[in-house]
């Protein structure tokens, strides 16, 4: 038995893998919804396996459920250790083959999508068996199943709106917490203002300590919460309540703790009014690359460069859940987003509105720069042609 598990290996073996339409295989192990691990008796051959057409990875808080465990189950007890067949479309850059595969005459990737546990990506749109995928997400809806926003099915290209000049209008903010692209920022301009109210809530709180006990914490609540790492009182909103643990997001701050319930308490409604000083947007123009190996390194780097640093923002365009944003030096005025494109850790999310055509045109240069220097995410080659033309992975 030989293991096929470098791009060269995967490669070299992929024209004589394709010349059958489908082939038989043994699944031996599965790693996640959609990514096996395949033993081909035909040649004796060990494969990793991703399917085609579909993602179930759970993107972010607004685009859907995390199905991830669900779907792992779902294809454990389907496949593990049955007979299977599949039909190889082509490999990825870190020597994985993706395709399609069939369980008893059922196409997992259809199968997954019928059982509200995958979303269609747009390659499987284009593919020969997207009637099949979207019959079977119409069957998902029906049974009550579909639990995914609409968010998922928009295009990376957005339609072009009526703005035509680029409005640029840079605040001065501080960085404060970082997740993948999206991060927290206070604004320069409001400090004053937030270290006055911070100073009364700390006053008001020893003055008038809470009784332990006396607060019973609900979720989606506002509340007073010590923050662990210097025990000191802020404003907070309850995420998640289970038992005598609190997940609390500091409102003003933008990071979030798991606390004790009595670290919990009423917030006086003197500090109700004031609206949260930190404030969420994601980074236009870029998004992370599909291999999970590059997307760790980009969002490391992206924290790197961003977190609990002084920076410009200004604010790009947004949809109905997110507001999406540049970031500058102040000192040099480099694009933060840019410089990432040029390292080769993020990909240009295309934009074809009018007044984004210059600055596209910058970013793609950028882009274009780190995949001809085989920079970071580029190493092995055209990423986008994997995203393009192959499939939809969930990893």
């Amino acid at each position: 038995m030989t293991f096929v598990g470098d791009p060269v290996k995967a490669k070299n073996l992929l024209p004589h893998i394709m010349r059958s339409s489908r082939i038989e295989a043994l699944v031996e192990f599965v790693v996640n919804g959609s990514r096996l691990r395949l033993y081909l008796p035909r040649d004796s051959h060990l494969i990793t396996f991703l399917l085609s057409g579909i993602e179930v990875r759970n993107l972010g808080k607004d685009d859907g459920p995390n199905t991830e465990e669900a779907a792992l189950a779902f294809t454990r007890e389907k496949c593990m250790q049955k007979e299977v067949e599949i039909q190889v479309e082509n490999t990825d850059r870190n020597g994985n083959f993706i395709g399609w595969l069939w369980i008893d005459n059922v196409n997992l990737s259809v199968a997954l999508v019928e059982a509200g546990l995958a979303r269609i990506h747009f390659s499987g749109e284009s593919s020969k068996y997207a009637k099949d995928l979207n019959n079977a997400k119409n069957t998902a809806k029906a049974n009550g199943l579909w639990k995914f926003t609409e968010k998922e099915e928009q295009n990376d290209i957005i339609e072009e709106d009526k703005t035509v000049e680029r409005r640029v209008d840079y605040k001065k903010v501080l960085v404060v917490e970082v997740n993948d692209l999206t991060f927290s920022c206070q604004y320069a301009a409001q400090e004053p203002k937030l270290k006055a109210l911070q100073e009364k809530i700390i006053q008001e709180m020893a003055a008038n300590p809470p009784l332990p006990g006396a607060y019973v914490p609900k979720k989606g609540d506002t509340c007073a919460a010590k923050y662990p790492v210097d025990d000191m009182w802020y404003r907070a909103k309850i995420e998640k309540v289970a038992g005598n643990k609190v997940t609390v997001v500091y409102m003003d701050y933008g990071n979030k703790a798991e606390i004790q319930s009595v670290q919990c308490a009423a917030l006086p409604s003197s500090f109700i009014g004031d609206k949260p000083y930190a404030q969420q947007y994601t980074l236009a123009f870029v998004t992370l690359p599909p291999d999970v190996e590059d997307k760790k390194i980009a969002v490391a780097q992206f924290q790197q460069d961003v977190k609990d640093r002084q920076l410009l923002l200004n604010i790009e365009y947004s949809d109905k859940t997110t507001t999406y944003v540049t970031l500058c030096t102040p000192d040099t005025n480099e694009d933060i987003g840019k410089l990432l494109v040029a390292e080769g850790h993020v990909l240009v999310a295309k934009r074809r509105e009018k007044r984004f055509e210059k600055v596209m045109k910058e970013y793609q240069e950028a882009e274009d720069k780190a995949k001809n220097a085989r920079l970071n995410m580029w190493v092995y080659g055209d990423v986008r042609e994997d995203e393009d033309k192959e499939f939809g992975m969930g990893r």
